[in-house]
């Protein structure tokens, strides 16, 4: 195990401006990876799963089929932004506890996502 000394006691200065107010300190979205989620819909009674094709103007994948997806909003919980997603994509309600994780995908980089993306892939039964 590494012998890592604790900072106690290191004392970090925050910037501050010339009227020595703190400095805002500009976020970190660029170089954090994407969170999106996707939601996988069954209808068990029809035995069908819900898709969409990507328009001819997609940012990628045009005009193949895909699961409703999306980016989540900066302090989103990842349950929410699929029930958002599937609303505005589909115009289908889902309760965010009634989603249940199937699979989890990380790419190194992505279209909108150059440090990389995570999407949480749920199933929601009907």
């Amino acid at each position: 195990m590494p012998n890592n000394p604790a900072d106690e006691g290191t004392t970090v200065a925050q910037p501050t401006t010339d009227d020595q107010q703190p400095k805002a300190i500009e976020p970190a979205l660029d170089s954090m990876t994407l969170l999106v989620a996707a939601v996988i819909v069954h209808d068990r009674a029809a035995d069908r799963i819900v898709l969409l094709q990507r328009s001819q103007n997609a940012k990628f994948a045009q005009g193949m089929w895909d699961l409703p997806v999306g980016k989540s909003e900066p302090g989103e919980p990842i349950t929410g932004t699929a029930v958002r997603e599937l609303y505005e994509e589909t115009g289908l309600t889902v309760q965010p506890q009634a989603l249940r994780v199937a699979h989890i995908i990380h790419g190194a980089w992505g279209v909108e996502a150059p440090n990389g993306f995570l999407t949480v892939v749920f199933a929601a039964h009907d």
